[in-house]
């Protein structure tokens, strides 16, 4: 989608404190998330600090933007009716591999965790407008590629540990970023101390990451574990839940 040059047309100066220049344009069919998406209003006299706001009449709401038309995201300066209701929501994503052929971890070693999204209990009824995923399934790896800059999620991870020896330490990690901006955001799980051969679940703790910048939005997010000694992981799954400003 682009914006078309002849439904915008000037109006009156705002009141807003430093905006120079005001518009109204009609997006039709088109929503918020389309307007505010990166590259949409690329051509437009106006760059990412522009003092320029538009009054758009969107298919979900009215919205005033500051527009960039350098290529990059467009920025919401304050809904006037909208039903951008939807602007947050979750997918739950129910792995069915690991509990047919569970991941192996091998002693001190960082280990993936796959999730392929097949499971009974994969629920996308509440995810968020504009999104289309939140997991690449072909390698469970976080894709937030669709979310705004300033974003958080929070992510609730289930799954079970069961050690080939008793005491061991388990470690889980996010890995971010990509080439020399990569980086990991890691916490220690604990010992699993009360037996060898059994399943340890870790669950319900929500863990916090921020759409801070396009390194972190625009590469995957990898899901990984450590483990002390050998032994061997089920994944229930991992349900994500978006939180916009």
């Amino acid at each position: 989608m682009a914006y078309n040059e002849f439904k915008l047309t000037r109006t009156t100066p705002s009141q807003l404190k430093g905006v120079q220049e005001s518009y109204y344009y009609e997006a039709d069919l088109e929503t918020i998330d389309q307007v505010l998406a990166a590259g949409y209003f690329t051509g437009f006299p106006c760059s990412d600090d522009c003092e320029t706001i538009v009054t758009v009449n969107s298919s979900d709401g009215w919205v005033m933007i500051h527009p960039n038309g350098d290529g990059g995201e467009s920025e919401i300066v304050d809904f006037l009716s909208s039903s951008y209701s939807t602007k947050n929501g979750f997918i739950d994503y129910n792995d069915t591999g690991t509990s047919t052929t569970p991941i192996t971890l091998v002693a001190d070693t960082w280990t993936d965790i796959t999730n392929n999204g097949l499971g009974l209990f994969t629920n996308k009824s509440f995810k968020p407008q504009g999104v289309s995923e939140l997991m690449d399934n072909t390698t469970g790896d976080l894709d937030v590629a669709d979310l705004p800059l300033g974003t958080t999620i929070l992510v609730r991870n289930d799954f079970s540990v069961t050690p080939n020896t008793n005491n061991a330490l388990l470690e889980f990690r996010y890995t971010l970023g990509t080439g020399g901006s990569a980086y990991t955001l890691e916490k220690l799980v604990g010992r699993l101390d009360s037996g060898s051969g059994k399943p340890y679940r870790q669950s319900l703790t929500p863990d916090l990451i921020y759409m801070g910048d396009t390194n972190t939005r625009d590469n995957p997010i990898g899901l990984e574990v450590r483990l002390s000694t050998a032994g061997t992981l089920v994944n229930a799954g991992s349900v994500i839940q978006v939180v916009r400003q």
